[in-house]
């Protein structure tokens, strides 16, 4: 899932020469807890758009998905999930309940964090600690860090 033209464009350019129709299925959207239209922001640098926050000044619009309607609709239960989503990490999350659920178990779930983004949405560091509760996931750091929660851009490995 990538919202950014740029960005999207090539995984679907390596698609046929690697041969992985079948099994890789890039979409140009972001994911989130709900399906509909959002203001999106471009980035500055490759890897840094996002979801617009009110405060933000947005540089276009997107159509979300979900995981979970898109696990549905195309009959797939994945077995490996990365989410980065630039601060956007609970929606994402949310939307993919469902999902982790019927993978649980076989599921290698990573997601990276943005703790200094949660703010600016109006996100703080409880509702993600009760997100994952509430989904029975306990997150351990992919490298030793004094505090993942302090630490931009850390990912995280999800364990069930």
């Amino acid at each position: 899932f990538e919202p950014s033209a740029a960005l999207h464009a090539a995984p679907v350019e390596h698609i046929p020469p690697n041969q992985l129709k079948e099994i890789v299925h890039p979409v140009a959207a972001p994911v989130a807890d709900k399906e509909g239209s959002a203001p999106f922001v471009s980035g500055s640098t490759a890897g840094e758009g996002h979801l617009a926050s009110s405060s933000e000044r947005a540089s276009g619009s997107v159509s979300m998905v979900t995981i979970d309607a898109f696990c549905r609709a195309q009959g797939i239960t994945p077995d490996f999930i990365k989410i980065d989503v630039e601060g956007w990490e609970l929606s994402a999350l949310r939307g993919a309940r469902e999902t982790i659920r019927r993978s649980r178990g076989r599921l290698a779930l990573f997601v990276e964090m943005h703790p200094s983004l949660w703010p600016l949405i109006g996100v703080s560091k409880d509702e993600i600690l009760a997100e994952l509760d509430t989904q029975s996931i306990r997150i351990a750091p992919l490298r030793p860090a004094d505090d993942i929660w302090s630490v931009e851009g850390e990912c995280v490995r999800c364990e069930f």
